[in-house]
């Protein structure tokens, strides 16, 4: 009788798994790397290698990079605190738009990037102002809490200059061709275009992360369990 019931009960629990994994099946072949994100090979470093480290590649030229925020804005509203977001503008070997870049830098240095990121935007897509210039920035920025001393100070500086450098490095090690792009701990990358849509696209690093995730658990387990066998021994 214990071996019948033993043997019902393991019956039991493999239809459930079966069951689960059936359902966890289709997220799981949703998204294709080759169709859905691409692997960027090598991989790059992140900033930190106990976070996932998630970098929005975008350019304030790119409309579609202005209709791409309020997706990026709800995702942050969500994400956990192992994730590690930025912002990285790019250039594309476009001197006009290195002032563009350099001011995301600047904003966010100065602690303003949440108030007058999405301004920027609204600036040179709705109002079609021109900001070509730092001097043309920093005016503007001036309606949004920041000084034109701090503001040029600021872009002018070696700091932003080196951030703006390894931001171009970075945006080739990516191998970004277009805005905006997502990458997901120097890995992976996602576009809207890839992915279908914005909305899809924030799915697709969702799933991305998850596969990071799992990683980083898996190998904390391996450790764990070989730091116990060599106790044991």
């Amino acid at each position: 009788m214990n071996k019948l019931l033993s043997f019902l009960a393991l019956t039991a629990t493999c239809v459930t798994m079966t069951t689960a994994q059936a359902q966890l099946a289709p997220q799981v072949e949703a998204f294709k790397a080759g169709q859905h994100y691409t692997i960027i090979s090598p991989a790059q470093p992140t900033a930190n290698p106990e976070m996932i480290e998630v970098v929005e590649v975008f350019s304030y030229m790119c409309p579609h990079c202005k209709s791409f925020q309020p997706f990026i804005d709800g995702w942050l509203e969500t994400i956990s605190d192992d994730i590690d977001f930025r912002r990285q503008p790019v250039v594309f070997g476009r001197p006009q738009w290195a002032p563009l870049a350099r001011a995301y830098y600047t904003i966010d240095a100065l602690g303003m990037a949440e108030e007058a990121h999405g301004a920027i935007f609204d600036a040179l897509h709705d109002q079609r102002k021109n900001l070509a210039t730092d001097e043309a920035m920093a005016e503007f920025l001036t309606e949004h809490g920041i000084s034109e001393e701090d503001y040029l100070k600021t872009a002018q500086s070696f700091a932003i200059e080196t951030k703006l450098k390894r931001g171009i490095s970075m945006t080739k090690g990516y191998g970004i061709t277009g805005t905006p792009s997502v990458v997901v701990n120097g890995k992976y990358l996602t576009t809207a275009s890839m992915a279908g849509s914005a909305q899809r696209a924030i799915e697709v690093v969702n799933y991305l992360i998850d596969i990071e995730r799992n990683a980083i658990e898996t190998a904390q387990a391996s450790s764990t369990d070989n730091a116990d066998t060599v106790i044991s021994d």
